[in-house]
């Protein structure tokens, strides 16, 4: 009931006509899991459609990505009378249904829409859709609260005008002159909050923690480590990473990924390099163990806490999981991982050259990285986490200036020059945001971790339907 209840919900957004319709027929339903929670996702696409019938096809998946179920080619047809009592009244067939256990998983996959990494580094053009036999666009940032930003970032100048500031506090300075110049803001706070979304409650929750604090943070009067983990309290970060829009989509995808390079090895050695608060780790983790794969899951980070606070989250896993500090900069790494997950914090080493080589030297022949990162600051970054010593540690200068992040062909370059045999980007928003991911020379190649195939072109905002908790009105406003 819950699942088409989803679909239905779907149904309604993809419904461009004045016409209200209802369920008619489907070609095929498939459950892939006997337990639906209580909040799940629908991803829906309209395959045809009339004054009078729609066809659609709908995924449903909870919060960390796992296939739920899937529905083939449901038709909805008009209300009318004409349509139901009238004329047509032979078209409504009566179904007798059988149902027939099978293993869904094996017998059929649902692939993900990545693009093919080719025989070389010669340069590809970036796909533009990913995700199941669907297509979306990326998250649209939430324009006030980038104003919101933006007024913080100017109010914080002010603060600081005509007084001497650290070599880091030059660098955040500079990132505020450009917000302030692009937004320029001309309300107070109260009156851009009055126009922030409701989805963006978790980056507005961490901007309103740190946004008042920016001056004495320029001045050194004010640790940004105390503004986002407040008294060592994890949970205004942990939401950017478990519950924001685009911190969804990208643990998905990389989930997603994960997933597929698993179900093609044996016994899997994970680590995981500043998994922090355990945003990724909550993705990936379900997948594996819903499809029963064994493994060891190394869960790193420098910060003590953190590792104590994790280890406490995730104890359900038992001994699989082994928490320890890691430095990825140091020589003293070492190990052999089949698969390494690094989310958002590979760039935050002095030197990307020296990091990913001993990324590289970590994996095991044909084990691969997967490392979702920013490609680009968004307006919350440069006021939250861009605060941080961590954040302009970077010395090298001739792949980073202005901020730490690298962008897709700074990414291709340094795989190459590391040693990765292979790579591939997804995702959907490449300017943004990507999920790199690089292969060590082996005998497992690539194009067996991901389905490699040409998507079609991106999808017109009328042809696809994001849902989560099924507001479908609200969650329209970002696709």
């Amino acid at each position: 009931v819950e699942v088409l209840d989803a679909c239905l919900h779907g149904m309604f957004v993809l419904n461009l006509t004045n016409e209200k319709l209802v369920p008619h027929r489907f070609s095929r339903v498939d459950f892939y899991s006997k337990r639906i929670g209580s909040v799940v996702f629908v991803a829906a696409r309209r395959k045809a459609s009339s004054n009078n019938k729609m066809i659609a096809d709908f995924v449903v998946f909870d919060a960390q990505g796992v296939v739920l179920a899937s529905m083939e080619d449901a038709e909805f047809s008009s209300t009318t009378a004409a349509a139901f009592l009238g004329k047509r009244i032979g078209d409504i067939t009566e179904f007798e249904l059988n149902w027939t256990p099978v293993n869904p998983v094996s017998s059929r996959q649902i692939d993900l829409t990545l693009f093919s990494p080719g025989q070389s580094f010669s340069r590809k053009e970036f796909p533009l859709n990913w995700a199941l036999p669907i297509e979306v666009q990326p998250v649209v940032f939430d324009s006030a609260l980038a104003e919101l930003c933006s007024l913080y970032a100017f109010e914080a100048l002010k603060v600081c005008q005509g007084q001497a500031l650290s070599r880091t506090g030059q660098k955040i300075s500079n990132r505020f002159r450009k917000l302030a110049e692009t937004f320029q803001p001309k309300k107070t706070v109260s009156e851009i909050l009055a126009h922030v979304s409701e989805q963006w409650r978790p980056e507005l929750n961490l901007v309103q923690a740190c946004g008042p604090y920016l001056g004495m943070v320029l001045l050194g009067k004010s640790d940004p480590l105390e503004l986002i983990f407040p008294k060592g309290d994890d949970s205004l970060a942990r939401a950017i990473y478990r519950d924001s829009l685009n911190g969804n989509l990208m643990n998905w995808l990389a989930g997603q990924v994960v997933s597929q390079f698993a179900a093609k090895r044996g016994f899997l050695r994970i680590l995981e390099i500043g998994a922090g608060t355990g945003g990724t780790t909550s993705f990936v983790l379900p997948v594996l163990s819903r499809r029963s794969e064994k493994f060891t899951y190394h869960f790193t980070d420098l910060s003590s806490q953190l590792l104590k606070t994790s280890q406490k989250r995730f104890e359900s896993f038992g001994a699989c999981m082994v928490f320890e500090k890691l430095d990825i900069e140091s020589e003293a790494a070492e190990g052999e991982f089949d698969l390494i997950l690094a989310a958002n914090v590979l760039h935050a080493t002095k030197d990307m050259r020296r990091t990913m080589r001993h990324v590289y030297s970590l994996l095991a022949p044909g084990g691969v990285v997967v490392a979702p990162e920013l490609t680009s600051p968004s307006p919350v970054e440069d006021i939250t986490f861009g605060l941080t010593n961590g954040w302009w540690l970077f010395d090298d200068e001739d792949l980073r200036t202005e901020h730490p992040l690298l962008s897709v062909e700074t990414w291709e370059t340094l795989l190459k020059e590391t040693g990765f045999s292979e790579a591939s980007f997804v995702g959907p928003s490449p300017k943004e945001w990507i999920v790199v991911v690089g292969q060590k020379t082996g005998k497992a190649e690539l194009q067996t971790i991901v389905s490699c195939k040409r998507g079609n072109a991106l999808a017109r905002p009328s042809q696809f339907a994001w849902t989560a908790d099924w507001s479908v009105q609200e969650h329209l406003k970002t696709v």
